[in-house]
């Protein structure tokens, strides 16, 4: 069990993963990376903070997904 949720949290994570809304946030999230990665790779960037901002919003949507991701996975072994 995560130290940042009860094993009732995690059910609740759980179900949200297996809930229609789920795969609809989840591709929300992956646009927002898309669009992020294509910002990095198609602009000029004079302040290197910016980048660096840009790469944490990516990987902070991606981590988004994956803690709801292992949530599931944990119920899902018991």
């Amino acid at each position: 069990m995560s130290t940042l949720t009860t094993r009732e949290d995690d059910e609740k994570l759980a179900r949200l993963a297996m809930h229609d809304g789920w795969p609809v946030l989840a591709r929300v999230l992956d646009e927002w990376i898309r669009r992020e990665a294509n910002d990095l790779a198609s602009r000029s960037f004079n302040d290197l903070l910016e980048v660096g901002r840009s790469q944490g919003r990516m990987k902070a949507f991606e981590q988004v997904k994956q803690f709801v991701e292992r949530r599931l996975d944990k119920i899902k072994e018991g």
